[in-house]
């Protein structure tokens, strides 16, 4: 794992959000809520983009595409 403060739930979810794989299998097994990940990812890179990363288009989260180079370095498949 890298060194942003990422728990281990956010990370596994960025993965899966980064790479286009799917991730709301994921949520239901470890019982989590996607607008609260989302919100918690968001705080804890927001030092270092100075922005949110992900947003919702309706009701599935995307990334904003100016990050996504940086994120796949920091974020690994």
């Amino acid at each position: 794992k890298d060194a942003t403060s990422l728990s281990d739930h956010e990370y596994r979810f960025m993965q899966r959000l980064l790479y286009g794989r799917e991730y709301d299998d994921f949520l239901r097994t470890e019982r989590l809520m996607l607008s609260v990940l989302v919100d918690a990812v968001n705080e804890n890179l927001f030092d270092r983009f100075d922005d949110t990363v992900i947003i919702f288009e309706g009701d599935k989260p995307a990334l904003i595409e100016d990050y996504i180079d940086e994120l796949k370095s920091i974020i690994r498949e």
